[in-house]
């Protein structure tokens, strides 16, 4: 019998082919097809869905990637350029959940950034941006929006082979995007990153603190791992910022964006140490939007949920198809976030669409928050 891979790379052919009914000989008549918001069901609202797409971009080249999970179900990584009649071309990159019934497809899911397929056009060109993280996750994802919005985007990590990949998925637009190995932690390595970043009037338009470690211990927390997290989470963003100042002002509308977390809003078993870092950064984003307002500089956080990145990827041992429903059922979307709907988060807090608004956390969590511990359960009372 085929494995699943074979099947997976078999179709992604023939939508590089943009043949709609070369495409569906690819999935059984009563094939369920669903992405964020969009679901079709048969051979009719499938092809309708691909006829669009080859219609919007003629041009499609896949690059299949990992597979994980078993011969009957299996998360596919993948990546792909499409390009449009007038031959702009559009990177992006997501993970399909395949389930298979014998050679072909019965059921397909889509988790992709559905932000780079039309971004806002130009709205960062010519500006300067400096990210840090920016080597995979959210940091990486943030970059690309930014370079794919016009920017010209600094990405700061200590990994530099994640940087390089990072580069490569940018397509053409990787000319805009210089990666710098550093040590945010290091007073020396954050001046020479900043004045990296600077456009050549001096200045800085945009920052995103993004970097951070995962050193997740409760009562047990060793010293070193309690000043490891601080030092990573919250004294570099805070002295990052402070090193940046002077250019962000000097950009006439800075802004700065600190990546929070869901978890600096609740409390979680055995995080004391992590959890309290990312409290410490809503305190911080909120100081800050006060200590630089006066020089018209605009500081907002953003708090992630389960978002999708490699951290999470780790935790589910390469098992997306398996753990997704489990962490999803905490969010009302049933579903885990991409890295790029945290980008495009940071992206609206650091444009002009959001010049009134200042010292505030986004929460970009699946409405996780807002939920009760029932969750999705219903009781009746009577």
């Amino acid at each position: 019998m085929t494995s699943i891979e074979e099947i997976a790379r078999a179709y992604w052919r023939a939508e590089e082919s943009r043949d709609v009914g070369r495409i569906l000989t690819y999935f059984t008549d009563d094939a369920d097809w669903s992405a964020p918001g969009l679901s079709a069901r048969g051979p009719a609202e499938i092809g309708a869905f691909y006829a669009a797409s080859a219609e919007a971009f003629p041009g499609l080249v896949v690059t299949v990637g990992r597979v994980l999970g078993g011969d009957d179900e299996a998360a596919i990584e993948w990546s792909a350029v499409f390009t449009d009649p007038a031959g702009t071309e559009v990177n992006a990159s997501g993970t399909n959940i395949m389930r298979r019934r014998g050679d072909r497809i019965a059921s397909l899911t889509v988790y992709m950034d559905p932000q780079p397929i039309q971004p806002p056009a130009g709205r960062f060109a010519g500006l300067h941006v400096l990210v840090t993280g920016a080597g995979s996750g959210i940091g990486a994802a943030t970059a690309r929006r930014f370079v794919e919005e016009g920017a010209t985007v600094t990405g700061a990590d200590v990994n530099a082979a994640g940087l390089a990949a990072t580069r490569e998925r940018l397509g053409a637009g990787a000319a805009r995007f210089r990666p710098v190995e550093a040590d945010i932690t290091d007073p020396e390595a954050q001046r020479a990153l900043v004045s990296s970043a600077l456009g050549p009037d001096g200045g800085l338009d945009v920052l995103v603190n993004n970097a951070a470690v995962f050193l997740l211990a409760g009562t047990d927390a060793t010293p070193e791992q309690w000043s490891r997290t601080l030092e990573v989470n919250v004294l570099a963003p805070a002295q990052l910022t402070a090193v940046a100042a002077d250019a962000l002002a000097a950009s006439g509308h800075g802004a700065v964006v600190n990546v929070a977390s869901i978890s600096g809003h609740v409390g979680q078993r055995d995080r004391q140490t992590y959890n309290t870092a990312k409290g410490a950064v809503l305190a911080l984003t909120r100081c800050q939007a006060l200590d630089l307002a006066d020089r018209g500089i605009r500081v907002n956080s953003v708090s992630p949920g389960y978002i999708w990145t490699e951290v999470l990827d780790r935790g589910a041992g390469g098992d997306r198809a398996a753990w997704e429903p489990v962490w999803g059922a905490f969010c009302m979307q049933r579903r885990c976030g991409e890295p790029g709907e945290v980008a495009a988060a940071i992206a609206y807090l650091a444009s002009d669409d959001a010049s009134f608004v200042t010292g505030n956390d986004l929460l970009v969590d699946g409405g996780l928050a807002s939920m009760s511990p029932d969750g999705q359960a219903t009781y009746e009372f009577g």
